[in-house]
C-alpha cells in the first residue's frame, strides 16, 4: 500500500510549489519592496529603540516586518517552554505605508519576555520576515522577503 502511494505523494509535493507560485497575488501597480538589515545589533540599543529595518519600495505600498527567534535555537526552546500551548509573537509590529517610492525605517519593539530571553545568551539569531499588502487585500510574504540578523549582548 505504501509503495502505491509514494509516487502519488511525490507528484503532489513536486507540483505544489509550481501551483503556489502561480497563485501569488501581485502588489498594486507592480511595486516591489526589499528589506535590508545589519548583520548584528547590540541588545542595549535594540531594547531602547527597537530593531531598525530599512524597507525600500519602488512605489506606494503597505508592509510590515516581523522578527522571530530562529528555529531550533535555545531561545526558541525557552519561548516554547514558557508558552506550551503556542508561542506568541516576540515583537510588536504595526503595518506601515508609503505614499511614494523611497525608503522607510521600521522599528519592531520586542516584548519583555523576548528581551529577557535574549539577555540570557551572548548571541541570538533572529529570522525577520517582511510582508506586503497585495491586491487581494491580504499581507503576503515571498521566500526572498526573509533574512537573518543577530542580536549580541
Amino acid at each position: 500500500m505504501r509503495r502505491a502511494l509514494l509516487p502519488i505523494a511525490l507528484a503532489v509535493v513536486l507540483a505544489a510549489p509550481a501551483q503556489a507560485a502561480d497563485k501569488t497575488p501581485p502588489i498594486k501597480d507592480g511595486v516591489t519592496c526589499t528589506m535590508s538589515l545589519q548583520e548584528s545589533y547590540r541588545l542595549a540599543k535594540v531594547k531602547r529603540r527597537g530593531l531598525p529595518i530599512d524597507i525600500t519600495c519602488t512605489g506606494p505600498a503597505r508592509f510590515f516586518a516581523m522578527p522571530q527567534f530562529s528555529a531550533m535555537t535555545p531561545q526558541d526552546a525557552n519561548l516554547a517552554e514558557l508558552y506550551p500551548n503556542g508561542t506568541p509573537n516576540i515583537a510588536r509590529v504595526s503595518p506601515t505605508s508609503m505614499d511614494a517610492a523611497g525608503t522607510v525605517t521600521v522599528r519592531p519593539r520586542f516584548t519583555r519576555t523576548a528581551l529577557r530571553i535574549m539577555g540570557k545568551y551572548k548571541k541570538t539569531k533572529l529570522l525577520i520576515g517582511m510582508a506586503t499588502l497585495r491586491e487581494d487585500g491580504s499581507f503576503w510574504s515571498e521566500p526572498g522577503d526573509w533574512d537573518y540578523a543577530r542580536v549580541v549582548r
